[in-house]
């Protein structure tokens, strides 16, 4: 686990959790927005991760909980029961166990995505009525990087905000 901070908040962040490491990002970056963050990150990431597991997961310091989700008519609920015919049904998960899926090696093929990433809860029409695990929408606030597919493709430092969406946009 990496936890980035700007160079001008670094002390505070040591002061209040000195025995923590953390990686500072360039004094460049301190008048920037999340953008030149991710951007600090993507590119230690492509230093630091293996070749043979070319992976990067980016999650926003906000993100409070993870939610799994049984999917309308689904043939393997994950709360055990009958499964309603009318609305998915979702409660709290471990962060590990929605990662653990994401770095099984029955998941063949995690090496075609470029970017993964996981839905934001909102509007309770909408996620009340899931029949389907996955669909192909913008990634917010957390977002697993295939580094081996991104070469050359970085995120933009002058965006202050909603930079998963301008970095999607443009794969």
């Amino acid at each position: 686990q990496i936890v980035a901070v700007k160079a001008k908040e670094a002390q505070q962040y040591l002061k209040r959790w000195p025995s923590h490491d953390f990686f500072v990002l360039p004094a460049w970056a301190d008048e920037l927005g999340v953008g030149a963050a991710r951007f600090c990150l993507k590119r230690l990431a492509e230093l630091i991760c293996p070749p043979e597991f070319p992976f990067c997961l980016m999650l926003d310091d906000n993100v409070e909980f993870w939610n799994g989700i049984t999917l309308i008519d689904d043939e393997a609920p994950l709360f055990g029961g009958t499964v309603p015919k009318d609305r998915s049904r979702r409660c709290n998960q471990p962060m590990w166990e929605a990662l653990s899926y994401l770095q099984d090696v029955d998941f063949v093929d995690r090496g075609e995505f470029a970017l993964l990433g996981f839905q934001r809860r909102g509007n309770p029409l909408y996620h009340n009525n899931l029949r389907n695990p996955y669909a192909r929408s913008h990634i917010y606030k957390c977002c697993m990087l295939n580094l081996s597919r991104l070469k050359g493709i970085d995120y933009d430092c002058s965006v202050w905000a909603m930079e998963d969406m301008d970095f999607n946009k443009r794969l």
